[in-house]
């Protein structure tokens, strides 16, 4: 069992002296004019598990070991604070069988299959209630309060996020060992996501919802080479490889978003995309076309300008061109084709 507590102590203190620097403000703050003093309490953090298992081995050959956990959280109320995730493994030795057992080059050959589910509980406490705050505000009707709602909205159906994975693999030793690897392949599914859904014009900023679906899948495979094997030193050479996809299969309630980042301007638009049936993290944005050569202008040599050749995209984007720009790829167009237009579209 485990519990969290936590408390948030908030002095402001203004009208230190204007020589004052920080740090002599901090070691002197009694000559400050205290403002305020906010002591915040979190709601405790609660979590109780209990975890089982059992192992089952069959002549060393037929392996099961199956798990059964149920967490109990309080940051969930009433049948949705249990959360109860099983999980099983199989593991079948084939080497072990009469009709590898003599093998001269198989030493060891086992295949086995997993499954099992994990539940997560990674919310701020105290969501399924609504919360408030010990500031002086004026957000009713201009009337002056000592409480100050939460800005997000709270959710009595808040329950557990589950992540489904289902694993099958291969191990293998070969020649006397000196050859050691495996080969697996994936799926892991995350459902209910706990997500701070944006709910504007509410009052509220966001609430926090199960919703949504996400998946990764892939295939791993390692080696391990045994070169040299002395009794006082040896060499080995591992090599491994992975492959991971990953795809956002629902987004509950909310449509296709973007989000934008500003690293270089407003401007520029959402530079990443969140869309059902394609992977998190996608940037959007322009495609990089090179830059522009001197050949791609008309050079006037009584006023040293250059003008951009009739023809060429005219890369608005990045202000006034020059050789040795930045040139963005045309294909804004219908279908993709060049309009001779690099725009947000």
């Amino acid at each position: 069992m485990i519990i969290s507590e936590s408390n948030q102590l908030t002095s402001e203190i203004q009208g230190f002296p204007k020589f004052f620097d920080f740090n002599t403000s901090i070691n002197l703050t009694s000559q400050g004019k205290p403002l305020l003093v906010d002591n915040f309490y979190s709601p405790d953090d609660k979590l109780l598990s209990f975890f089982g298992r059992l192992n089952y081995s069959f002549k060393d050959k037929y392996l099961v070991t199956a798990t059964f956990r149920a967490d109990g959280s309080s940051k969930f109320l009433g049948d949705n604070a249990w959360g109860y995730f099983p999980s099983a493994a199989l593991a079948w030795k084939i080497s072990e069988e009469d009709f590898l057992k003599d093998s001269k080059w198989i030493n060891s050959l086992k295949l086995r299959f997993s499954y099992g589910e994990a539940g997560n509980n990674n919310i701020p406490t105290g969501q399924t209630v609504q919360n408030f705050q010990s500031n002086t505000t004026t957000f009713l009707n201009g009337v002056s309060n000592y409480w100050a709602a939460s800005n997000v909205l709270a959710n009595p159906d808040l329950k557990w996020e589950t992540t489904v994975s289902q694993n099958i693999g291969l191990d293998f030793g070969l020649f006397d060992n000196k050859i050691i690897g495996s080969i697996e392949a994936y799926k892991t599914v995350t459902q209910d996501l706990l997500i701070n859904f944006p709910i504007p014009g509410s009052g509220y900023n966001s609430q926090f919802r199960n919703m949504g679906e996400i998946q990764n899948t892939g295939i791993e495979g390692s080696l391990d080479f045994s070169i040299i094997d002395k009794e006082n030193y040896g060499l080995n050479l591992s090599v491994n490889a992975s492959m991971n996809k990953n795809r956002i299969n629902s987004l509950g309630l909310l449509d296709d978003f973007g989000q934008n980042t500003n690293w270089a301007s407003s401007q520029i638009g959402n530079d990443y995309l969140i869309t059902v049936g394609q992977p998190l993290g996608v940037m959007y944005g322009f495609r990089n076309d090179g830059r522009y050569e001197v050949s791609d202008f008309d050079y006037d040599s009584n006023t040293g300008q250059y003008t951009l050749k009739s023809g060429v995209v005219n890369n608005t984007w990045l202000g006034d061109v020059q050789p040795g720009s930045m040139k963005l790829r045309d294909i804004s167009g219908p279908n993709g084709t060049p309009d001779g237009i690099i725009d947000i579209n």
